[in-house]
């Protein structure tokens, strides 16, 4: 099973499936009321020590299909952790903060009055109040090709939030998504930006998922 060393990975692993994870369970020669025996049990096939997990009699079911990215952790943390970084790469970080710094302040959104790059304990909020000036902000200061590569991150992010999920907006999905996964290694390379592995996930993992 692929971990997390493996996100960087160019190419897809096989998925987590219902069967592979409940075949691992029933070969645990432990009695799950022995918290702690049966818990280490499970830790060697890197399961959670649930003994009966809540879709084990769904049939047609598996959760690799089912658990779909969540907006905090899959939009807004993938954004700090990764775009913002790239466009402090690119920019330069004093010149990214200054442009953070001088922007207007608006009562729904956070001032970021010191700039970005020293942020410490940053917030699902202020992640995404960044993320609503990030591309006007990097327009003429980042290579061509970095602007289109967030932008098209934050159009996919955009799209996504919607409550439903119907056919134009799946349709409308493809194209940041395609977009991205179009300019993003060129760009960034020719900016000599360096993507380490786990960022590379990003053309690899999420976003090929959903086109």
């Amino acid at each position: 099973m692929d971990m997390y060393e493996n996100f960087g990975d160019a190419f897809q692993h096989p998925p987590q499936t219902a069967k592979m994870t409940l075949d691992q369970l029933s070969g645990i020669d432990c009695d799950p009321l022995n918290i702690e025996g049966y818990f280490n049990a499970c830790a060697a096939f890197h399961l959670s020590g649930v003994a009966q997990p809540f879709w084990h009699d769904w049939p047609l079911t598996d959760p690799h299909l089912f658990f779909t990215p969540e907006s905090l952790h899959h939009w807004h943390h993938e954004f700090y952790d990764h775009d913002v970084k790239w466009c402090l790469a690119v920019v330069g970080e004093q010149e990214l903060d200054f442009r953070f710094s001088v922007l207007q302040p608006l009562t729904m959104f956070r001032h970021f009055k010191d700039g970005i790059s020293k942020l410490k304990q940053v917030t699902g909020r202020a992640q995404r109040d960044m993320q609503h000036y990030i591309v006007a902000l990097i327009v003429d200061a980042a290579p061509h090709g970095i602007d289109i590569a967030v932008c098209a991150l934050m159009d996919f992010a955009t799209y996504h939030k919607r409550q439903q999920s119907m056919k134009h907006i799946v349709k409308r999905l493809l194209v940041p998504s395609r977009n991205f996964m179009n300019t993003s290694n060129i760009s960034l390379l020719s900016a000599r930006v360096e993507v380490p592995r786990a960022n590379r996930s990003l053309t690899t993992g999420i976003y090929p998922n959903w086109s």
